[in-house]
C-alpha cells in the first residue's frame, strides 16, 4: 500500500473510531512489558498486523495522539505520556519496536491479556476495552488486512 493510501485509511479511521475510544486507565493497560527483540526477526504477517493496528489507531494521520507520541499501537506502558496515558516514545522506531514486541508476546502465548487463538473482534475488546469504539477498531484492523473480524489473530502473528 502506498503512503497516501495509509494516510487516507488513517483519516477514515479517525472519523469512524475517534480519538477517545480507549477507556482503559494506564494502571489497567492490557499491554505487557516492552520488548528488546529486533523488528527484523518478526514474521511479515506480524508486521502487517502491526500496520493494521496503526491504521485503526490513527497513527498515520498527522496530529493524532499516536502520531505525536510516536506510538503506532497507542500503547500505555507508563513513562512520559500524552492524552489518556498513551506512552510517548522518542521516535517512531521505538514505538514500532514496542508494538512489534507486544504482538510477538501474543504470538508466543506469553501475554497476560491476549491469546493467539483470539479473533480480531475478541482482541479489540481487550485492546480498546468495552468502549463503543471496539467494534470500529476491529473492523478497521480487519479492513486494513482484507479479512473478517472473525479471523484468528494467529493467522497473522505466527509465521
Amino acid at each position: 500500500m502506498t503512503t497516501l493510501q495509509w494516510i487516507l485509511i488513517g483519516a477514515g479511521t479517525l472519523l469512524a473510531f475517534g480519538l477517545t475510544a480507549r477507556q482503559v486507565s494506564a494502571e489497567e493497560s492490557p499491554v505487557d512489558e516492552p520488548s528488546t527483540t529486533p523488528p527484523a526477526s518478526f514474521p511479515p504477517g506480524l508486521i502487517a498486523f502491526a500496520q493494521a493496528i496503526a491504521t485503526a489507531e490513527g497513527f498515520w494521520t498527522p496530529g493524532t495522539i499516536p502520531n505525536r507520541a510516536h506510538n503506532p499501537g497507542d500503547l500505555k506502558l507508563g513513562g512520559s505520556t500524552l492524552g489518556e496515558g498513551i506512552t510517548v516514545y522518542d521516535d517512531d522506531d521505538q514505538g514500532w519496536a514496542a508494538l512489534y514486541g507486544q504482538l510477538d508476546r501474543i504470538a508466543r502465548n506469553r501475554s497476560r491479556y491476549y491469546e493467539p487463538s483470539m479473533t480480531i473482534a475478541q482482541m479489540s475488546r481487550v485492546w480498546v476495552g468495552d468502549a463503543p469504539g471496539a467494534a470500529n477498531w476491529a473492523r478497521n484492523v480487519a479492513d486494513a488486512l482484507g479479512v473478517s473480524v472473525d479471523v484468528p489473530i494467529s493467522n497473522w502473528l505466527i509465521g
